[in-house]
């Protein structure tokens, strides 16, 4: 038998993951980080990933669902909790405090709360007709024939 040498390093690759050890990262980060986006990016694979696995996977659907749901509550009881009781503020004068003031974030409580109810989009209109995003009024169906002449 041949000798080997010991400066010699052997270089194994990692073992990928199982599918079941990827859906339960995800299902982890998800919790943590409250949206799907953040999820998939802290274990590496892509959104559509993990939306293509919602799809396909009613259980695993109803666990992201679960833990959605869960983390929204969790944003909207952190939320009431610095309305009520806010961070107080020394004043000092002279060396000495002479008071205080309490503040509460609003702007920190916005973001959290856009984190769990984004805005919903409003269709554009022109007209009184629905126009799709990115159409000009040339190509709605009820656009003004003598204001389209006139451009």
């Amino acid at each position: 038998m041949p000798e080997s040498d010991p400066n010699v390093i052997w270089y194994v690759p990692k073992r990928r993951p199982s599918l079941a050890r990827r859906k339960y990262d995800f299902l982890r980060c998800l919790l943590r980080w409250g949206t799907i986006s953040e999820a998939a990016a802290r274990i590496g694979i892509d959104r559509r990933t993990a939306q293509r696995w919602r799809q396909d996977d009613p259980k695993f659907d109803e666990d992201c669902r679960v833990r959605l749901e869960w983390r929204r509550e969790a944003v909207i009881l952190a939320a009431g909790n610095r309305l009520e009781r806010p961070t107080r503020r020394p004043i000092f004068r002279g060396g000495r405090q002479v008071g205080h003031l309490d503040r509460a974030n609003d702007k920190l409580l916005v973001a959290l709360l856009k984190t769990i109810a984004p805005p919903r989009r409003k269709p554009v209109t022109a007209g009184g007709a629905n126009v799709p995003p990115g159409a000009t009024s040339r190509s709605a169906p009820d656009a003004d024939p003598a204001v389209d002449a006139k451009a």
